[in-house]
């Protein structure tokens, strides 16, 4: 994209206002070349969904999303089993045979394939926490969102946009990318997980003000009309 705007003369200032995710990604626009006076940040939101939090301890450990190196799987599934807490994969992807593997010789991981966003929700409010181990700097994502929409603290790499989501033994744990998320967990112990599950008023309120569709909605609108008035 960036490639594209050095190529075009004097596209960036046809241009009235970029939208960005987060500020991170905010701040690497800029270092790329566009102007930061046009750049907003406004971030993905979530709806909450109809099925109750649970109010207990959480019952396992949950990964969401593609099964690829790209996004951690290989370390995460790497010495997880002395870790001794239930892990459910959900996903699918190029390490699809190597999680069936590493479940079928571990009592404590279980692959349970692609699932619908019903049962995905009823998932995530059961959890424990939810564990990000991706390697990319990624956008905004919305799984992160879904599980502080239910309480439940994540359990991430230490990049990008996690570090300013993640409140570290607070709403989660931040980890170095390139040790399995089974090391920080044994290093923190599990106290900040043994009370009932963090429900979304403890997300931190600037992000849980922000993540809500209708003030969501009032910054998109803001943005449009920022932009009409440019003409």
């Amino acid at each position: 994209m960036l490639g594209i705007h050095k190529l075009i003369p004097h596209l960036a200032n046809k241009i009235d206002i970029y939208i960005s995710l987060t500020e991170f990604a905010r701040q690497k626009f800029i270092q790329g070349g566009l102007p930061g006076e046009k750049i907003i940040v406004k971030p993905n939101f979530v709806k909450r969904s109809d099925i109750p939090n649970h109010t207990g301890f959480g019952e396992y450990a949950l990964y969401i999303g593609r099964l690829s190196y790209e996004k951690g799987v290989d370390i995460l599934l790497s010495g997880w089993e002395t870790l001794q807490i239930p892990l459910k994969i959900v996903g699918d992807g190029p390490l699809r045979e190597f999680a069936q593997k590493c479940a079928r010789n571990s009592s404590f991981i279980e692959y349970l394939g692609q699932v619908n966003h019903t049962s995905v929700n009823h998932l995530l409010k059961m959890a424990r926490f939810l564990v990000f181990p991706s390697k990319l700097y990624e956008g905004l994502p919305i799984t992160i969102i879904e599980a502080f929409s239910c309480g439940v603290p994540v359990i991430a790499a230490d990049l990008a946009s996690r570090v300013g989501l993640i409140r570290d033994s607070e709403t989660g744990i931040l980890y170095l990318p390139v040790v399995p998320p089974a090391w920080p967990l044994k290093r923190n112990g599990s106290g900040i997980f043994q009370t009932n599950a963090q429900r979304w008023e403890k997300c931190p309120p600037g992000i849980r003000k922000e993540l809500h569709p209708g003030h969501n909605y009032q910054m998109l609108t803001d943005i449009y009309d920022r932009a009409m008035t440019k003409k």
